[in-house]
């Protein structure tokens, strides 16, 4: 996974998340067995949403990121966007 930098200056791994097998992390949400037909926030439907298998629902578009501790959790795309930058 890429390497981006926090702007307090924490380095993380993070990859970007879309659909389901874009990531191990992320498993389906129990929802998606029912095909809901409801929206998310994020305006997509929810059966296009994940799960990580730590916990924390992930919308397509948002951020799975790893810490130097090896803890993982997700980012939304515009919060990432603003406070995380590439490291090349």
């Amino acid at each position: 996974m890429p390497t981006h930098q926090l702007c307090s200056g924490v380095y993380v791994t993070a990859q970007q998340w879309f659909r389901h097998g874009d990531s191990s992390y992320v498993t389906v949400l129990p929802a998606q067995k029912t095909k809901s037909t409801r929206l998310c926030y994020c305006g997509e439907l929810m059966e296009k949403h994940g799960v990580l298998k730590k916990g924390g629902k992930i919308c397509p578009g948002d951020w799975i990121i790893t810490n130097s501790n090896g803890d993982i959790y997700s980012c939304n795309k515009y919060t990432f966007m603003t406070h995380y930058k590439p490291i090349k």
